[in-house]
């Protein structure tokens, strides 16, 4: 990347790191914007422009202006900051979090939602004013600074999901950030922007946090198990069977119901796809797993998915995500026994704005898939795009790339009930997906495949498959 520098002394000191321009051979879109918190304006500004519409654009800091310009070849886009412009120097509390919103359309989208400022929307010849501020909307959703500022948080100390904005509003089934591309991109071509933009392709991304490999890993569990099918589900049959089950798995003339790896690996590669398993690689507490990464049998069912080309990642256990000494310790013990660790997620979605992130991007790991829901399904993030996460406490954007998670099964069946409003509801999310030509990732733990309470709804597993790829 090349830079260029204005006269002006804001533009020179700023002109490093505000330009991104790849050739000289387009016309720039070149965006000034006001003083005051430069880092997220230009945060926001870059991720809509550069990742992902992969245009050449430069930011420049005008202090005689108190709203966004976008000047194109021919025309200029004006948008109103309706947010930072509001604050001298902190906005994180919880009480600047939208308390509403409404959806709205016009010529450029047919539909978004207003967080910041209001829908008017007018042109007068190639000039066009917006009173919609996307950059603050865009900022908000995908740096997830609410998470930091809500305080309520539940038994696993993740935020509370309906405390959500989001949520609160019944907006997570839509990626909110994407329609907002789109309205900015449709405005950008009517003030003659020549630039070509970045072509996405629809793709489904299979993964699967390896929370247990074995079912019957402690006589505890076994006992249990036991009592389960005789007093809870009061079935003597079914005791019969996990009886015959357990003892052919521990003389090894079965495998472990828990264990269906290459199964799973069978159905992607069936739809010319691959399987992402995360494993976890420390079993400290209740809420973690039983296995040790470092025994032969998890050696040889990594090195099996490995020869097969599907890929590794990582699954950080339940305490790991505001302690970077583990975490750290944890990324080493994986990569003794994977070739290469990139990319992952958090057990239990256990998430911490921003220390989760950091711990991800110190490591030199590239892709987290954390954000997401665990009660619901939808776009957390507003988006189903990755893209490089920000740290609202020290001010920077991260090298990390975030992959938000959409549909975990979990709430599939907790929530939907696990039947064809399932599906349902599954389909609509894909469809959004599908409508920006964005990647739905997918996650079903391996051993719900085989699990008694879950066997009645593994049929939702290949049929959300079939429906992404349009498969009959």
């Amino acid at each position: 990347m090349t830079s260029r520098c204005k006269n002006n002394p804001i533009h020179l000191y700023n002109s490093i790191h505000l330009s991104f321009i790849t050739s000289s051979k387009q016309e720039l879109v070149k965006v000034s914007i006001p003083v005051g918190f430069t880092e997220e304006r230009t945060y926001a500004i870059s991720v809509i422009l550069g990742h992902f519409l992969g245009l050449e654009f430069e930011v420049l800091i005008d202090e005689t202006i108190n709203h966004y310009k976008f000047d194109c070849c021919t025309g200029q886009i004006k948008m109103t900051d309706a947010f930072f412009g509001m604050f001298d120097t902190d906005y994180l509390s919880k009480e600047n979090i939208p308390q509403s919103s409404y959806s709205s359309q016009n010529q450029y989208s047919n539909r978004f939602e207003v967080l910041f400022g209001s829908e008017a929307i007018s042109k007068t010849g190639n000039h066009i004013t917006c009173e919609t501020d996307l950059v603050a909307s865009t900022f908000f959703m995908l740096s997830r600074w609410e998470e930091y500022c809500i305080p309520k948080k539940d038994e696993h100390g993740r935020t509370v999901e309906r405390e959500l904005f989001s949520v609160k509003h019944n907006l997570h089934h839509r990626p909110l950030v994407n329609e907002w591309v789109e309205l900015l991109w449709n405005m950008l071509q009517e003030a003659g922007c020549s630039q070509n933009r970045k072509q996405y392709k629809f793709d489904i991304r299979i993964t699967h946090d390896v929370d247990h490999i074995a079912r019957y890993d402690s006589l505890k569990k076994f006992i249990r198990a036991l009592g389960g099918d005789l007093f809870l589900r009061k079935n003597p049959v079914l005791m019969l069977n996990t009886l015959k089950d357990f003892f052919a798995i521990r003389f090894g003339s079965k495998k472990d119901n828990y264990d269906t790896t290459d199964w799973l690996m069978d159905v992607s590669e069936r739809y010319n796809t691959k399987s992402h398993f995360y494993f976890i690689p420390s079993a400290k507490g209740e809420n973690d797993a039983r296995y040790d990464i470092s025994s032969p049998r998890i050696k040889e069912i990594i090195t099996n998915i490995e020869s097969r080309d599907h890929i590794v990642g990582i699954h950080p256990s339940y305490n790991t995500f505001k302690n970077p000494g583990q975490f750290k310790d944890e990324v080493e013990r994986i990569q003794k026994v994977a070739k290469t660790i990139k990319e992952g997620r958090q057990h239990y979605l256990r998430f911490s704005n921003p220390e989760t992130w950091n711990m991800w991007n110190d490591a030199q790991l590239t892709h987290d898939s954390t954000i997401g829901f665990a009660l619901d399904i939808g776009f957390r993030a507003g988006v189903c795009y990755d893209y490089p996460v920000f740290d609202v406490i020290q001010r920077k954007q991260l090298n990390l790339i975030e992959r938000p998670l959409i549909i975990m099964e979990g709430p599939l069946v907790n929530t939907f009930g696990g039947g064809e409003s399932s599906m349902k509801a599954a389909q609509n999310v894909i469809d959004q997906c599908k409508k920006f030509n964005g990647e739905f990732v997918f996650l079903w733990h391996p051993e719900n495949f085989n699990h008694t309470l879950w066997k009645p709804h593994v049929w939702l597993y290949e049929s959300i498959i079939q429906y992404a790829l349009n498969v009959k």
